[in-house]
């Protein structure tokens, strides 16, 4: 007797190590077919458990391997063949404006993007990866900070954006504004602004058609430090972190914002590190090429 004890495993996209049981009477090895899926042990007798491990799949789809079972010193037993998959990630839609490479939604948590463009999603204090409610009131605010943060801009391990992405900043901000048609401004129902490297495509964007272009929604305003409380809010208002701190020496404790003051966008206001803010990732240099 020789086989697999079991239905066929998958495995998720960012890689895990299974066991997979194995019925035998007889001295058995054991291979797979693919070097992201490997095995261990891969040899035993009679009845055993292996473990079978998939790295990350960094590719945009799913991948499989097969594992071959096959009796030691005994050629009139034929081999068993199991296929076990790996799911993938899918990409995280984007555009890019000016080189740079913006996601086309805000986070709504740690990781975790809107589903659609004209999402609010979370506020984040500076250098931290807590998520506030981006609407309503706070009531339990542990974890929210008031003590002045200081200097410096905000770190890669406080990062909230997923792995190959990061908080933009106001080099990237100023990348956005700098020779951009500001067109297809949406009140009403859909408050924002577009932005892309195509004139004619960001004067006829919608949230329900894109056309390729990068929609930042607006008149979310932002928590205020001391209390949490939602501040700034109105129709055309709105506040988007960037990931550098002020170097000002007597305003240390602030960082720069992307802002939207009754329509007029700006990429060199600061703004208080404790306030609670909107976040746009942008994709990391070496993950954009």
């Amino acid at each position: 007797m020789l086989e697999f004890n079991g239905e066929p495993e998958q495995f998720p996209a960012e890689g895990e190590s299974k066991d997979i049981a194995i019925a035998a009477n007889i001295g058995w090895t054991v291979s797979s077919s693919q070097t992201y899926a490997t095995v261990s042990p891969t040899s035993g007798t009679g009845d055993g458990t292996i473990s079978v491990t998939f790295a990350k799949n960094e590719g945009t789809e799913a991948r499989t391997a097969i594992l071959t079972l096959t009796a030691v010193g005994m050629e009139n037993v034929t081999p068993v063949t199991m296929e076990i998959s790996q799911g993938f990630t899918p990409p995280i839609p984007s555009v890019t404006v000016g080189g740079v490479v913006w996601a086309t939604a805000n986070l709504t948590a740690e990781g975790t993007f809107g589903a659609t463009v004209d999402e609010i999603g979370a506020f984040f204090q500076f250098n931290s990866k807590i998520a506030w409610p981006g609407t309503g009131t706070i009531t339990d605010l542990t974890g929210w900070t008031t003590v002045n943060q200081g200097a410096g801009n905000w770190l890669a391990e406080n990062d909230p954006c997923p792995d190959g992405w990061h908080v933009p900043t106001q080099a990237d901000f100023n990348k956005l504004t700098n020779g951009r048609e500001l067109a297809g401004t949406a009140f009403g129902v859909k408050l924002g602004f577009w932005y892309g490297d195509d004139a004619t495509k960001v004067g006829t964007a919608t949230v329900e058609e894109p056309n390729g272009c990068l929609f930042f929604p607006t008149n979310h305003g932002y928590r205020n430090s001391s209390d949490a409380v939602i501040t700034g809010q109105n129709k055309r208002d709105g506040y988007y972190w960037s990931a550098t701190g002020n170097t000002s020496t007597y305003s240390l404790q602030t960082a720069y914002a992307f802002l939207w003051e009754g329509g007029n966008p700006s990429a060199t206001s600061a703004k208080n590190k404790n306030f609670g803010g909107a976040v746009r990732c942008v994709k990391n240099a070496a993950e954009a090429q």
